[in-house]
């Protein structure tokens, strides 16, 4: 009789182990799914923010093994945060530009529809949109670009009179091309009254107060300045 009381005692035992065992297993796997379900909620967020601007979303290796370290996915789920706020933060300073942008776009027929690839070349080149716009428009080449070029909307080279100007293969290029002619040229510029010899019949305040001008008719009360609206 004793050794049966032993025998059940010790098999009761036993089985309460296993059970401990199980819940906690359960209890960690519980963990694990919880904290890849927030790294997916992050990183989803972050995709569909940074795609609004074209960017591609970072690769991501802990979803592509599991692992039962709540640790390394609470670390790995804090960096994405910290991606989806910096995205956030970055889609709170452009969205309003490129909205801006697009109301001023809207009344030239053709550059209608190019806010983002004038928003974006000038993000990338930490330059004012709204001066590569209004800089175009005083030209009157946003209207009537160069003959033999048609992506050349600023009449950079007098449309190839005074020197030939690179044959811009994508008016997204020639987007870029001219924030880094603006920028290499006149590299202490800090308004668009600062671009001495851009035009010189116009007289460079001449010039500079003519675009400026231009970019607050289409754009409202923006400044002169040639940096990235703040």
């Amino acid at each position: 009789m004793t050794l049966l009381l032993i025998a059940l005692i010790s098999c009761s035992a036993v089985r309460g182990e296993k059970v401990k065992q199980s819940a906690t297993a359960s209890s960690a796997a519980t963990k694990t799914d919880r904290q890849l379900a927030v790294i997916v909620k992050h990183r989803n967020a972050t995709a569909r923010c940074r795609a609004q601007f074209d960017l591609a979303t970072p690769r991501v290796s802990a979803l592509a093994k599991r692992t039962n370290s709540t640790a390394y996915l609470h670390h790995v789920a804090g960096k994405w945060l910290e991606r989806r706020v910096a995205c956030r933060k970055m889609a709170n300073r452009r969205l309003p530009v490129i909205r801006t942008l697009k109301r001023g776009l809207d009344t030239l027929p053709y550059l209608r529809g190019l806010e983002h690839e004038f928003e974006r070349a000038g993000w990338q080149g930490k330059m004012s949109p709204y001066f590569l716009v209004g800089a175009s428009w005083e030209s009157g080449m946003a209207a009537v670009p160069c003959s033999a070029n048609r992506f050349n909307i600023w009449g950079v080279g007098a449309c190839g009179r005074n020197w030939n100007e690179p044959k811009w293969a994508t008016r997204e290029i020639a987007i870029r091309s001219y924030v880094a002619f603006v920028r290499s040229t006149w590299p202490s510029a800090r308004t668009c009254y600062q671009l001495s010899g851009y035009c010189p019949p116009c007289g460079t305040y001449g010039w500079g107060s003519r675009t400026h001008s231009q970019m607050r008719q289409l754009f409202g009360p923006v400044s002169a300045s040639l940096a990235y609206p703040r």
